[in-house]
């Protein structure tokens, strides 16, 4: 459905199809080229949710419950925030790693992300200070007493430590696909996943229990954003300075 609202919106503009497919079309192999380690990165993000919650389902009764609650309290600023920017700026990023033109590609890419994280920081100071009269307003009730509520806006807390982060993944994902560069976040994806499971262990047998999930996955989180600062701007020299 969502690929005919595309198609039928690119008819509408003037585009003209004509059923005539190859895989030898060198676009056709650079779409697949691209997509190759994507996919694997979603996978992989997805492999790490559900380790997440096989873990959650050992740490008692409600557990998984109030994990989905925190990540997904926290996760609506992730895209409120993250997610639109990434989105507007990625054709934008797109047309100037094509035409090669490096100033165009910080005009857009720079100020985007510093609007997300000067934006992230009231974000994370209100789910700092706010996280358990929301958490107690929205799932308050019922079987969700006072101690699920606690332990809710404590993870929702610590799940905000990495905000900036987690907003920023959007964007920094995309500028390397603007850069047909889809190997290197992949990677990273999968060295955050092992972080984050060693983490996650080394927490656990502290004694943290549920606490161990949000704070494994904010120092994974953070630890990704860094490694694709430091990759991306690599990426920049061989893309606008090599020659």
């Amino acid at each position: 459905l969502y690929f005919l609202s595309q198609f039928f919106g690119a008819i509408w503009c003037g585009f003209s199809w004509k059923p005539n497919f190859s895989f030898r079309h060198p676009a056709t192999a650079k779409i697949l080229s691209l997509m190759a380690p994507r996919t694997t990165a979603v996978v992989l993000q997805q492999l790490k949710l559900w380790l997440i919650i096989a873990i959650a389902s050992f740490l008692g009764s409600g557990a998984i419950a109030v994990f989905y609650f925190a990540n997904n309290l926290e996760g609506f600023f992730v895209s409120l925030i993250g997610v639109s920017f990434g989105t507007a700026v990625f054709p934008l990023l797109s047309r100037a790693a094509s035409q090669k033109n490096e100033k165009q590609f910080f005009l857009y890419f720079q100020p985007a992300l510093n609007k997300i994280i000067l934006l992230t920081i009231p974000a994370t100071l209100f789910l700092l200070f706010f996280s358990r009269p929301v958490v107690a307003m929205l799932f308050g009730g019922g079987r969700f007493d006072e101690n699920a509520v606690k332990t809710t806006a404590e993870m929702v807390a610590i799940f905000s430590l990495s905000l900036f982060a987690q907003a920023a993944f959007p964007l920094l994902i995309r500028a390397f696909f603007a850069l047909q560069e889809a190997k290197t976040p992949t990677i990273i994806s999968f060295a955050s996943v092992v972080v984050e499971v060693v983490f996650l262990l080394a927490f656990l047998n502290l004694g943290w229990g549920i606490l161990s999930l949000a704070l494994a996955f904010s120092i994974s989180s953070i630890l990704q954003f860094a490694l694709l600062l430091i990759f991306l701007k690599k990426k920049l020299k061989q893309t606008f300075w090599s020659e």
